[in-house]
């Protein structure tokens, strides 16, 4: 991609690199391919530090992820694995996620559209998920919905503590799409 994504100053544009990897299948999964190992060895050693019953882990991609590892068990190798006993996904209606791209990164339809093409359908990811939380309100029934998630989540990591002693690695990791 070289010198076409950097700006004058010689940092990354991050707008020119998102239309570069969302026009290019091709340079999309070569940087994947080098940054995903390297997120995910940084989420391995965050989670390590982790001192809550739970927490929740951010990956955006997580079930499009072609160099991740996604398993509900225990894994081989801490370095190999990403573990998580729920996976939570957040979604709203496609107009709803074309409007709240385009007020957040003020990037036309078109674009946004070529992103969620790589995106797996909602029906396919909804298949995968244990929890869904369906952003599609305002943000006092958005925090509701979150407080109650919370209570549920909490029950659970004080359950599966008592009844199995983890590495705060396996404890629940929860993942917002």
């Amino acid at each position: 991609m070289g010198a076409a994504i950097l700006t004058e100053e010689g940092s990354i544009d991050r707008r020119a690199l998102r239309e570069r990897i969302f026009s290019d299948a091709w340079a999309r999964a070569q940087v994947q391919s080098q940054m995903h190992p390297l997120i995910y060895q940084q989420i391995q050693q965050a989670l390590l530090k982790v001192d809550f019953p739970y927490c929740i882990v951010v990956i955006p991609l997580l079930l499009e992820g072609k160099t991740s590892v996604i398993t509900r068990k225990s894994p081989q190798s801490h370095q190999d694995y990403l573990t998580f006993q729920r996976i939570l996904m957040v979604t709203a209606t496609k107009t709803q996620k074309i409007h709240r791209a385009q007020q957040r990164d003020e990037m036309n339809e078109q674009h946004i559209h070529a992103i969620l093409a790589t995106q797996l359908a909602d029906e396919e990811s909804l298949q995968k998920a244990d929890d869904v939380l369906c952003n599609q309100s305002d943000l006092p029934h958005l925090r509701q919905m979150v407080a109650q998630l919370h209570q549920f989540y909490f029950s659970l990591a004080q359950y599966h503590h008592i009844l199995v002693e983890q590495l705060p690695f396996l404890s629940y990791h929860l993942v917002l799409k």
